[in-house]
């Protein structure tokens, strides 16, 4: 059996929802084991003050079958840290994957790794891309508007279910008082 690794490169100012929902959905594929690292190594602190430990550094990841980078706000100064950028460029030469979560698109733009590529990225920074030499992806309306309309949806019910929820409680407190 051959084990995959899914890497997360992390940085300073991470958004923590950026790398935890997609390490909590690969670690649960078969033969796969998920690594945090760094340039550094240690701990990394995201943008919302949530710390990290026992990170490795990225220079100890020999390769990875899928690389996720991970945005935030601190994607600027990553942006600047070349010990960062030529780790991605490094792994992404070995990898069989690689994909990002909102701004770490521009991580791989700013890696040279999104060259006459078309990518993604969040909606208010997806015109960076371009200076990158990728291709921005806008969204696509008709998909936003299915997400919304399922959400919507979803509201109304858990809306409801809540208030049967609590019509129910309401009748069973009324019954406890009354017995």
């Amino acid at each position: 059996m051959t084990e995959n690794t899914a890497v997360f490169p992390l940085y300073p100012g991470v958004t923590q929802l950026d790398f935890t929902g997609p390490f909590e959905v690969f670690s649960r594929l078969p033969e796969t084991r998920c690594v945090l690292a760094a340039t550094q190594g240690g701990q990394v602190e995201g943008s919302g003050g949530l710390s990290v430990a026992n990170v490795l550094p990225l220079a100890r990841i020999d390769r990875c079958t899928l690389l996720c980078v991970p945005g935030g706000y601190g994607c600027i100064a990553a942006m600047e840290d070349e010990a960062y950028l030529a780790a991605l460029r490094r792994l992404s030469a070995s990898t069989r994957y690689i994909t990002s979560v909102c701004t770490g698109s521009l991580l791989l733009g700013a890696a040279g790794l999104l060259r006459g590529r078309r990518a993604a990225c969040h909606w208010a920074w997806r015109g960076l891309l371009a200076a990158f030499g990728a291709t921005p992806d806008p969204a696509r309306p008709e998909v936003l508007e299915v997400a919304r309309a399922r959400m919507d949806a979803l509201r109304v019910e858990r809306d409801a279910a809540v208030r049967r929820a609590a019509a129910r409680l309401a009748a069973l407190a009324e019954r406890s008082r009354t017995s």
